[in-house]
């Protein structure tokens, strides 16, 4: 099935794109396991070919066994390769808090590896962020099958966030926010571990808290399996979720030990 021809336009990338000068924004790419590696190319490739410039890529993997390799990373100047290095349950949270500490420019975007951003994602956030705190994303996900054979081959399933689930549900997934208002309201909550909740958890206390806006971003998902062994804290992440009493006086808490720059 084909994408609709407004939202293709969107991801089209022509050369040479005419670059939109900033004061620069760090965006954190995380990853966990090898069952989404030829998703973060795809990514990578996208987040590279945006309209913005300066831009600075930060991959963080969490993992005993990495599975990003140097040589991925060398046809993107300047991007950074930052090992998390731990064997416990996939904690993203943990990810997006080291990455977002090692973020050279004040201006933040967080995106889960599995996503294919538009030509103009980075521009459309960052002048939101001239005004708000923060900016998540409030429009449409169209997900792809996992067919996709080249960069291009955008196999449309026929889901949509918007169809397929509840208007209350948040859809994580990238975010926005000025590193100072980021720390200032304790970071991603490390509690988190697996998979899920974090994200909505993240984006309820962000908007208690500061200016938010929420946008109109429409963003593409690639298929793809996950570990059983994430899955089974689904539950557990949703008790602990809506257990919460003051989501403003939770802390976040660093258990890591070892960390790798490369």
């Amino acid at each position: 099935m084909n994408l609709p021809d407004n939202i293709i336009k969107q991801f089209c990338i022509c050369e040479p794109i005419n670059k939109v000068r900033c004061d620069g924004i760090s965006v954190i790419i995380t990853i966990h396991g090898s069952g989404r590696i030829e998703q973060l190319k795809r990514c990578l490739y996208w987040i590279s070919n945006q309209s913005l410039t300066p831009v600075e890529i930060i991959v963080v993997e969490h993992s005993i066994n990495p599975v990003v390799t140097t040589n991925m990373l060398l046809e993107y100047p300047g991007a950074r390769y930052i090992l998390l290095k731990n064997d416990t349950l996939f904690c993203k949270a943990a990810c997006y808090n080291l990455g977002v500490s090692e973020a050279k420019y004040d201006r933040i975007c967080g995106i889960d590896c599995d996503l294919i951003m538009p030509t103009d994602f980075l521009l459309n956030g960052y002048n939101e962020l001239l005004t708000h705190d923060a900016c998540f994303l409030a429009g449409d996900i169209y997900f792809l099958t996992n067919q996709m054979k080249n960069m291009y081959d955008f196999h449309f399933s026929g889901k949509t966030w918007l169809k397929n689930r509840a208007p209350w549900q948040f859809h994580g997934g990238t975010f926005f926010i000025n590193k100072g208002k980021y720390f200032a309201i304790g970071g991603h909550d490390e509690n988190f571990k697996g998979y899920g909740s974090e994200d909505s958890e993240f984006y309820e206390r962000v908007s208690k808290i500061l200016k938010v806006k929420k946008s109109d971003h429409i963003v593409l998902h690639q298929e793809h399996g996950r570990e059983p062994h994430v899955l089974d804290n689904i539950e557990k992440n949703k008790t602990y979720l809506y257990g919460l009493k003051d989501i403003q006086t939770k802390h976040v808490c660093h258990n890591y030990i070892l960390i790798i720059d490369i």
